[in-house]
């Protein structure tokens, strides 16, 4: 069995594959790059790198393995480890190992396993198709013109002649009008300034906000928006909303979010509401409850996957839920989570719908007897 081959399948879909006892091989995604030096274009990839502390397998490969040889995940996993003592052997006896497509492990001179990525193949799935190239440098080419030429070689021989002092007078006009644009400019740069001010300083390009007296720069600006003075407490909070739930006379009710032993209450300044009929609604629970599967009345289990973590096998019980099946997690079974689309109690049934997952769904679904 070519266990290279089922990490590196597995690597394209998913950023981590564990191999059990042995390693685990990370996929970090890289930008597209340029190496000006070489002048070569480099597209986006994956950089695989290895790490020899995630040895506790999460049912992604055992898995792989079953489907692919069409064997029981109990068989699949007896193969991978016999497969990880053949490796260890291999790279103890020779120093190093090579996995097709994803790298090579070797041992340094202290002793210490490292791992060297192959670049045969790009597991990044955006980056199809594409591959990396040379371009050649533009090198530009200084063209001198047959007339230039002739009047370098001219030069060089006739002898350089005096060069004539031309004096300049500027015309008065010319001045004058010099003199025009530089009041033009001095007198529009102040209105520009003044412009951008209002543009960035005040509400009168953004909103309703504004006030005629933000017009002026030199006075102190209002601020458009209340800013709150005194924050009530959460605790008073939660006793002005256990309020509302009290029988009131008739429906109006007054109420102050301060306490009368407080120095900011005020008898005059109470909060009036008018209650009707309609102001009170009551809210109904409207979370979904997991399905929950009857330990006894459901024996057969159509299996869509299963995880070493939780999370994973909780969050492919939702999306499948969201799909119309009554999916849970059925059990845990040697530290994995097994994820059913559906359960049901007779075999004839369970073996019609496993026919239609595998063409709808998921063609790797299996069924379970439990």
């Amino acid at each position: 069995m070519d266990l290279d081959r089922y990490i590196s399948d597995l690597l394209l879909e998913h950023n981590c594959v564990i191999v059990p006892h042995f390693g685990g091989f990370v996929g970090n995604s890289i930008p597209a790059k340029i190496d000006r030096l070489k002048n070569k274009f480099q597209p986006p990839s994956k950089e695989i790198s290895f790490n020899q502390n995630l040895i506790k397998g999460d049912g992604l490969l055992v898995n792989q393995v079953a489907l692919g040889l069409n064997i029981s995940y109990q068989k699949a996993e007896i193969i991978i480890l016999d497969k990880v003592d053949l490796l260890k052997k291999k790279l103890n006896l020779e120093k190093s190992i090579q996995l097709k497509n994803i790298g090579r492990l070797f041992y340094d001179k202290s002793g210490k396993v490292h791992f060297e990525p192959s670049s045969d193949l790009n597991y990044s799935l955006e980056s199809y198709g594409l591959s990396s190239f040379h371009v050649a440098p533009i090198v530009k080419e200084l063209k001198v013109e047959k007339e230039a030429v002739e009047a370098i070689k001219v030069a060089e021989i006739e002898p350089p002649k005096e060069a004539k002092v031309i004096p300049i007078n500027v015309p008065e006009k010319e001045k004058t009008e010099t003199w025009k644009r530089v009041a033009i400019a001095a007198a529009i740069l102040p209105f520009m300034l003044y412009v951008g001010w209002l543009a960035f300083s005040t509400e009168l390009f953004k909103g309703s906000n504004f006030a005629y007296a933000d017009l002026n720069p030199f006075v102190e600006k209002i601020c458009p928006t209340y800013n709150v003075r005194i924050v009530v407490p959460s605790y008073k909070v939660e006793k002005l909303e256990t309020m509302f739930d009290k029988q009131t006379k008739g429906n109006i009710i007054s109420f102050s979010v301060f306490d009368k032993s407080d120095d900011l209450y005020d008898a005059d300044k109470l909060i009036r509401a008018y209650l009707t009929e309609s102001a009170v609604t009551k809210v109904e629970n409207t979370s979904v409850a997991k399905p929950l599967i009857k330990k006894g009345l459901y024996k057969f289990h159509i299996i869509a996957g299963c995880f070493g973590v939780y999370r994973n096998a909780n969050r492919l019980a939702a999306k499948l839920r969201k799909r119309g099946y009554n999916s849970a997690i059925i059990d845990k079974n040697k530290g994995l989570y097994r994820v059913a689309f559906q359960s049901y109690t007779t075999e004839t049934e369970a073996k019609l719908a496993l026919k239609e997952i595998k063409l709808s769904q998921n063609k790797k679904a299996w069924l379970l007897e439990k």
